[in-house]
Formats: structure tokens, sequence, C-alpha cells
């Protein structure tokens, strides 16, 4: 069976935001209705402190590539649903196969 790994990173304007407060509640609200789950996940790797901007990473398992790209692009229109701004957005999908054999030949 094959698997597929779906990477993205997202950089965040939260211009509407007057607090930490606020920022917590949205990115709260995106992680709630994207989900981290048994094959996804979603954090925030952006300076925490800073309640202007955000930077989230999502990652996704899949059996298919279709499927990895579909909750990815997903992820973003929740995001621009709720009315935040992707200012910066990078999505890619890999194959296990290929993660693995980048990993083994890091250690030649």
């Amino acid at each position: 069976m094959k698997c597929f790994m779906g990477l993205a990173m997202y950089r965040l304007d939260l211009r509407d935001c007057r607090s930490i407060k606020d920022k917590r509640r949205i990115v709260k609200s995106i992680i709630d209705r994207v989900g981290n789950g048994k094959t996804t996940a979603i954090r925030e790797v952006g300076d925490p402190d800073l309640w202007k901007s955000s930077k989230l990473a999502v990652v996704c398992l899949s059996d298919s590539e279709k499927s990895a790209k579909n909750y990815l692009t997903r992820t973003r229109e929740v995001m621009e649903a709720i009315g935040v701004v992707v200012v910066e957005a990078g999505q890619y999908v890999f194959s296990a196969d290929d993660v693995v054999e980048s990993i083994l030949c890091q250690g030649e």
C-alpha cells in the first residue's frame, strides 16, 4: 500500500486581532474546523507572541496523493471562509518512499 504525506505552511495576516486572546481564538477555530486526528496535525509554528500574524504548519497522511492534496486545499479554504487572509502558502505532497529515501541518503 502506498502512503503519502501532505505538508503545508501558511503565513496568515490577522490584522483584525486586537490581542493575543483574539489570535488564539482564531487559531483554535482553524484547528477545530480542520481537525487534529490520527492522520492529521496542525500547529502554530510562528512566534506565538505576535498577535497580528501567525504561521501554521499542517501535516496529513493519506493512501492517495489526490486525497492529500484535497485535504491541504480544504484547509486553506477553511481559513479563508472564516475571514483569515492567507499571505503566503506552500503545499507539498511526498510519497513515503521518497521521504525514507531522502532520510537514508542524508545518513551516507
